[in-house]
């Protein structure tokens, strides 16, 4: 995979994100590499506490897996180290700093609760400094660019959120540690709060302070996403991925349900954010060569939907093997479910082409679309039938909102306002070196025409001119 960035440009009344608070600091490659070194640090620390002196090398795994922010902060560093995004995506590394200072509560105890509390804090003001960083990068999403003042305002007041865990710490009579740490609550060495709250409500007020700003960013990332063109959409749609194992993941839980194992739960959440911090750092560098709907389709989202299919296909051919072997012999059952099976297959076809359809929409596929209006032409000998033909082909071929042919003999035309607006490109029909008509393009539905559009649009200009010549010799 080649990660060879892609230049970025600013499009007009845009700014970087360096209007963002704490953006001036982050853009310090200094304080940039200063935070994944600690980060690093961290991970390490974790694992070798893990290792030796808990003796729960199971943990390594959700040790490597919090780590992968370090190692593509890292990546991300080394091949856009100019990305506006590029702090706040290192921000995230963090989690590891948070995970060594529960670990080191685990080793520490309640005995010494000076040090518990102070390790709580540590680790929960790290984690929301993880959790504001992915915020502020899901909200500005992919390019870095602040393109309404709102983003600026609503993502530089997420940093009031670093007050809630010292506030917190500092209000409640005793701390009550995260349910997993499975120890009950102990007074608290560092109350000075006046107003003292419960351990409850402490713990839930912090549980509930990493949500708003993951929404906050999903929020403001699905609103850009409705407003850019193509080309900016098409690396937000690296996010795709971790939609992906979310399903999954949900799918998973709602079938096991409270049961066992729980272990494959947590995998798979675990995986889940493991998929979004992979993806956002694929949409921040951006590789060459890599087309991220190519891999989408082919892989995930695509694999997922055929599974299904699979699994009722199979699941219908196995049905009717049971009814059947229940009344007929062994031999019979087998033969009627090999009927069955074959009977289904082209339900199967219809259901998959049905599936491409409602994930993808209708996909133009320019080569497709030729032979299409290659084979339709032969047959077409009527200018009322070929106008028509044409027009359709060329705007479902490239994806336009419309197109209008024109012929010295007759004329068409098409367009979704019913009006005739002002063409984006006009290629000339030419037959025998004479100009006989003209292929009017209106704009893309996203995006710009490019170059190989135009050579398409010139391809069915050739076939159009032979479709003339047929109907000039009919």
């Amino acid at each position: 995979m080649d990660l060879s960035p892609r230049p970025a440009q600013l499009g007009q009344g845009d700014s970087p994100a360096r209007g963002v608070l704490g953006s001036r600091l982050l853009s310090d490659a200094r304080v940039r590499w200063g935070i994944l070194a600690v980060s690093a640090t961290a991970a390490v620390l974790n694992g070798v506490v893990s290792l030796i002196v808990l003796g729960t090398p199971g943990e390594l795994v959700w040790i490597a897996a919090i780590a992968t922010p370090v190692l593509v902060g890292a990546v991300v560093m080394r091949r856009r180290p100019g990305h506006p995004l590029a702090g706040f995506f290192v921000l995230v590394s963090l989690a590891s700093l948070s995970q060594l200072a529960e670990t080191l509560i685990v080793v520490s105890g309640t005995d010494r609760p000076s040090t518990v509390v102070g390790l709580l804090l540590l680790s929960q003001l790290c984690a929301v400094l993880s959790t504001i960083g992915m915020a502020v990068v899901l909200g500005l999403y992919a390019s870095g660019v602040v393109q309404r003042r709102y983003e600026r305002v609503l993502l530089s007041a997420l940093w009031a959120l670093v007050l809630v865990p010292p506030v917190v710490l500092l209000s409640v009579r005793q701390v009550a540690l995260p349910f997993y740490f499975d120890t009950a609550p102990f007074d608290n060495p560092w109350l000075l709060s006046p107003v003292t709250l419960a351990p409850t409500v402490g713990s839930t007020v912090v549980d509930q302070v990493f949500l708003p700003p993951l929404l906050l960013g999903l929020v403001l990332l699905l609103v850009r996403y409705r407003r850019s063109d193509a080309n900016d959409r098409r690396p937000m749609r690296w996010l795709l991925l971790p939609v992906f194992v979310t399903l999954v993941a949900a799918a998973t839980q709602l079938l096991i349900g409270a049961g066992e194992p729980r272990w494959l739960i947590s995998l798979l959440w675990l995986v889940t954010a493991v998929s979004l911090v992979v993806a956002v750092g694929l949409g921040l560098l951006q590789p060459a060569g890599v087309d991220v709907d190519r891999v989408l389709r082919q892989s995930l989202v695509y694999a997922l939907l055929w599974l299904a299919i699979a699994a009722a296909y199979v699941g219908l051919g196995a049905a009717v093997g049971v009814a059947a072997g229940q009344r007929l012999s062994i031999g019979w059952a087998v033969t009627l479910t090999m009927v069955a099976a074959l009977a289904f297959q082209p339900a199967r076809a219809w259901l998959g082409r049905l599936a491409d359809r409602w994930v993808f929409g209708s996909r133009p596929d320019p080569a497709q679309a030729v032979a299409r209006l290659g084979a339709a032409l032969a047959d077409t000998y009527d200018l009322e039938t070929l106008l028509p033909l044409i027009e359709s082909t060329v705007r479902d071929g490239l994806g336009l909102e419309w197109v209008r042919v024109r012929l010295d003999a007759g004329s068409a035309s098409f367009a979704a306002d019913g009006g005739s607006p002002e063409s984006v490109l006009e290629v000339p029909i030419v037959l025998d070196g004479s100009q006989v008509g003209v292929i009017a393009c209106g704009p893309a539905l996203s995006g710009r025409l490019t170059d190989s559009d135009r050579a398409l649009v010139e391809t069915f200009a050739q076939q159009a001119a032979l479709a003339v010549r047929n109907v000039r010799l009919a």
